[in-house]
């Protein structure tokens, strides 16, 4: 991910455990960002820093290295961010409708209706999300 065109006030598309809004709101020396999660520090890479992981997972500093892996800004423009939503998007249609397939062959029509529904709200946000966000 290119992050050295970053500017403070730019919104940015994060993942980790899934996807995650943030704001810049500094450059330098590292990239800070703002999120739901608080605030997180980053390389020039766009990967989350150590020091930044250990003090979101409130571990400390000298102790062992957390287990959950570092945030990464995965997007950084309007129509980045809108492509990286919809391949998640679509990923999670084609394994909903597999889903579905491998328990229709299986017989367990009730539990395939509940994920065809989840599919249809897959493809009803995907269909009302505008194309820029």
């Amino acid at each position: 991910m290119d992050t050295s065109k970053l500017v403070v006030g730019q919104d940015v598309l994060l993942f980790g455990i899934g996807f995650m809004d943030g704001k810049v709101v500094s450059v330098s020396p590292s990239i800070d960002v703002q999120s739901d999660a608080g605030f997180l520090q980053f390389d020039n890479n766009g990967k989350e820093t150590d020091h930044s992981r250990y003090v979101r997972c409130g571990i400390v500093l000298d102790g062992p290295c957390p287990s959950l892996l570092p945030w990464e800004i995965v997007a950084t423009t309007p129509e980045e961010i809108a492509a990286q939503r919809r391949a998640h998007d679509l990923f999670n249609l084609d394994a909903l409708i597999s889903n579905v397939l491998g328990q229709l062959e299986a017989g367990k029509v009730e539990f395939a209706k509940s994920q065809a529904r989840c599919a249809l709200q897959v493809v009803n946000a995907m269909r009302h999300r505008p194309t820029g966000s």
